[in-house]
């Protein structure tokens, strides 16, 4: 059973390393759900595998631990507050974090970019959808002061 769930996370952790390069290189990537649930998984396999290798312990639980220590990390961060713990928690943060969206068509979908807790405001990702299951990145739209307005929308 370890076997086989180690397999699943390299598996998942491979395809969401490749995802994330090609989304900054090529500017083209999974869908965004289905790539948050490939993130989701690898962190939770992760937690698993490291409970599983702690006893008896074995080298590879030092990687496992990262899974465990980054949430433990946002909540210190969280709790005592500052700004030097502010930018290191988005750093951590940055690859696991959804993007919200704002607005949905049947060919494009308008995502609120996560800037981090000191970020500026009102940047956005124009994405156009290609299979079901990739998206393309037109632009990146940045609103000075302003929120999204969905009526006014025009991806070009």
């Amino acid at each position: 059973m370890r076997r086989k769930l180690y397999k699943i996370h390299f598996t998942l952790f491979v395809l969401a390393l490749a995802n994330f390069t090609a989304k900054n290189i090529f500017e083209i990537s999974l869908n965004y759900q289905l790539a948050y649930a490939i993130i989701l998984g690898v962190y939770l396999s992760g937690l698993i595998l490291f409970f599983s290798y702690i006893h008896p312990f074995k080298k590879v639980a030092i990687y496992f631990s990262a899974y465990l220590l980054t949430p433990l990390l946002f909540l210190s961060m969280f709790l005592f507050g500052g700004i030097f713990l502010g930018i290191i928690n988005s750093i951590t943060l940055y690859p696991v974090y959804p993007n919200r969206i704002e607005y949905q068509n049947e060919e494009y979908t308008v995502y609120k970019k996560f800037n981090g807790f000191l970020g500026k405001c009102c940047t956005y990702e124009i994405t156009e959808r290609h299979f079901f299951i990739f998206e393309e990145k037109i632009k990146d739209s940045i609103l000075e002061g302003e929120e999204f307005d969905a009526e006014n929308f025009n991806p070009k």
